[in-house]
């Protein structure tokens, strides 16, 4: 059963070396890669670390603008504490001198 498991996997790699081949013109056996092949492995793994990047900039957009929203709500809650503070002012000015 494992001898038919493996032959499968062989096949698998085979199809995959024909289908870079094909794509590229490529010859991707083994070790055998040359400067073409390193550029489109690096190709492939710097498109991982553009998407990193994009992830990490909206993470900071979102900080960004978390932080806008809480120096909003402070500056709303300093206002409510000023309408507070001029109605207590008032009500302690209407208040008959004992």
């Amino acid at each position: 059963m494992s001898a038919i498991l493996e032959g499968c996997k062989l096949d698998n790699e085979k199809f995959a070396a024909i289908r870079i081949h094909q794509q590229y013109n490529i010859p991707s056996h083994r070790r055998d890669k040359g400067l073409i092949s390193h550029n489109v492995l690096s190709n492939k793994y710097s498109i991982g670390n553009d998407h990193k990047e994009s992830l990490n900039l909206k993470y900071q957009e979102q900080l960004l603008a978390l932080k806008e929203c809480e120096l909003a709500l402070r500056e709303r809650e300093a206002k409510v504490y000023s309408v507070e503070l001029v109605n207590l002012e008032k009500e302690q000015a209407l208040k008959p001198a004992s």
